[in-house]
């Protein structure tokens, strides 16, 4: 009985949340995230993509590209693009 069981993560889990809430969880693991992106950075010397803590969503989310209509096959510009 050394090892951890999946239902020893649980229970732990259920008690962290008893204890701190689920709205104070990110702010614990804040540092530790910060702290975990320096050693990273001090082990490898690769410095780390996401600066700062900054979110993921860099990108503004895909549209589709409906506004301009696709040539018709009778275009002869569409056919034979200039060189």
């Amino acid at each position: 009985m050394d090892e951890l069981a999946p239902w020893h993560l649980i229970i732990e889990a259920i008690v962290i949340l008893l204890l701190f809430g689920v709205k104070r969880i990110p702010e614990l693991v804040r540092p530790l995230r910060s702290g975990m992106r320096e050693f990273k950075h001090d082990v490898t010397g690769v410095p780390d993509e996401n600066p700062a803590g900054k979110t993921e969503a860099a990108l503004p989310p895909a549209t589709e590209a409906t506004d301009a209509p696709a040539p018709a096959e009778s275009d002869p510009v569409a056919q034979h693009p200039p060189t």
